[in-house]
């Protein structure tokens, strides 16, 4: 029998991912559908199979009207149907703009780690999806104090498997590169390779 599977969104709600955001919730809607189907048709109750949404944008301190630096949309673990219903009435884009591109990805990392109700025992899982780079250690942006290196031991140390999916704006070319490594930082596997997209 398949281990519970906890699964985790986090995902950038700032004004970038505006073109995208209907797509993504599209993409992560038929993922969380086709893997209950999957989880069902191999004997395996669904009630095993529990998702999350985390949504992040920029810091508030700098930009109030952002409304979230980052927010559970999941205080509990939700079923497909459910995760489903909180994309299409929750998951939105910012209606202001955030002071420079970069966004504060690791404080949707970390709220995921520390703020996800966690099953004992399941196989935890967090898939990032985000557009921009993260602020670094040291920006007065950066809200956690903790770089994507940081971040991954303390995934690793609790058994947290990291993903990412880099969604690449061709007119921001510029950050493609220090998104990529700071993505690939965040989901390195010792021994093997990258996750990053």
């Amino acid at each position: 029998q398949a281990p519970e599977l906890d699964l985790v969104f986090v995902m950038d709600m700032t004004r970038s991912m505006q073109p995208y955001l209907d797509t993504t919730k599209s993409t992560l809607a038929n993922l969380a559908g086709k893997l209950a189907a999957h989880y069902s048709d191999n004997g395996n109750r669904a009630s095993r199979l529990r998702f999350g949404l985390i949504g992040y944008r920029d810091n508030i301190k700098t930009v109030p009207g952002l409304e979230f630096t980052s927010r559970n949309f999941t205080p509990q673990l939700v079923d497909p149907r459910v995760l489903v219903e909180i994309l299409d009435s929750k998951a939105r884009a910012a209606l202001v703009g955030s002071k420079d591109y970069p966004e504060e990805v690791y404080a949707g990392i970390k709220s995921a780690i520390d703020e996800t109700a966690w099953r004992k025992d399941s196989l935890k899982i967090v898939i990032l999806v985000g557009d921009a780079s993260a602020h670094d250690v040291g920006h007065e942006q950066n809200s956690t104090g903790l770089d994507a290196k940081a971040l991954r031991r303390l995934a690793r140390d609790r058994q947290i498997h990291l993903m990412a999916i880099h969604l690449k704006d061709p007119r921001t070319n510029y950050d493609h590169a220090i998104a990529q490594t700071q993505f690939a930082d965040l989901t390195h596997v010792q021994g093997g390779r990258d996750k990053s997209a």
